[in-house]
């Protein structure tokens, strides 16, 4: 009975691995219309945010072109 759960894990962790490496494979820059920089990457975690900055830290004013410098 031990035995049998534990092949049970087995295959569901094999499973999910197989789903990640075909998702890695069908999806990339060479065989669809996607930019080199949407490939994923090896190693990524899929889902991965990106980190906030501190507290405290504000955002740079965005340029504006064309207008006069005092």
């Amino acid at each position: 009975m031990v035995e049998n759960a534990v092949l049970k894990a087995e295959v569901t962790q094999l499973r999910e691995r197989v789903a990640k490496l075909e998702r890695l494979v069908s999806r990339n820059s060479g065989n669809s219309g996607m930019p080199p920089s949407a490939d994923e990457l090896p190693g990524e975690d899929e889902g991965a945010e990106v980190p906030e900055a501190p507290p405290g830290w504000r955002a740079r004013a965005p340029r504006v072109c064309g207008s006069a410098q005092a």
